[in-house]
């Protein structure tokens, strides 16, 4: 247990200490001890996690080193010019005290703050797995149905000036504008103790998810798990 608790004052107190600037956010070091504690000691205090997150889908993009198939791409404008279809994703190892699941997808190359593509939450607690889903047409929208799967917020498309989307609610695929090089996207898989958050998520993302669910103080957050993907506009 001394392990368990003098470990991580040591490495906050480094990150913390790599902050030469007196503007320096120290949200950020505390965003990424919190992450790395997860991943260290799992839901059984010290113990490995064994909770893993994969996709089909992406598979051969992982292998290869292609990007994010396109049909996978959100489809608004003749900036994204995918299918906006849901990758599958299946998971394994969550702890047994889970009650429920959130999903946050995001564009980790983005500026000033990850831009979020997707904030599932709710997700029964006996589910492993969500399938590819067919986006379909709804108006000027491509859009996918979570139903049983969970529910949906609104993604970061909701306040974005720089290229309007009608794709605001639930999932918006990968858009790597062009020009803006290569993006790295996040699925992250957030087991809980809770049935339910007791509130909606909109435009929420993994490091904020984490700041207000993962701290001592609330201790909703049991594990995490997360796969990662690139996407590049070539045209």
């Amino acid at each position: 247990m001394s392990k368990i608790i003098v470990l991580p004052v040591v490495v906050f107190s480094m990150l913390l200490g790599s902050c030469v600037d007196p503007n320096c956010d120290t949200v950020f070091a505390q965003n990424l001890l919190t992450s790395a504690l997860f991943r260290s000691c799992g839901e059984s205090g010290g113990n490995p996690s064994t909770f893993q997150l994969t996709s089909s889908s992406l598979n051969e993009g992982f292998d290869s080193g292609e990007t994010i198939p396109t049909e996978f791409w959100d489809n608004h404008d003749t900036q994204c010019m995918g299918e906006n279809n849901f990758p599958q994703i299946s998971w394994t190892g969550a702890p047994e005290d889970t009650n429920s699941f959130v999903l946050i997808m995001e564009d980790q190359s983005t500026t000033p703050t990850n831009f979020v593509h997707l904030n599932l939450y709710d997700i029964p607690a006996d589910a492993t797995s969500i399938p590819r889903i067919e986006a379909t047409a709804s108006g000027d929208m491509e859009t996918v149905d979570f139903t049983g799967y969970g529910s949906v917020g609104m993604n970061d498309w909701t306040t974005s000036m720089n290229s309007p989307n009608p794709n605001t609610t639930g999932w918006a695929g990968a858009c790597p504008l062009e020009g803006s090089g290569a993006h790295t996207y996040s699925f992250k898989l957030y087991a809980l103790n809770t049935a339910t958050l007791g509130e909606s998520l909109n435009a929420v993302n993994q490091a904020s998810f984490e700041a207000s669910y993962g701290s001592d103080e609330t201790g909703v957050i049991l594990d995490m798990a997360e796969i990662t993907a690139p996407a590049t506009q070539t045209n």
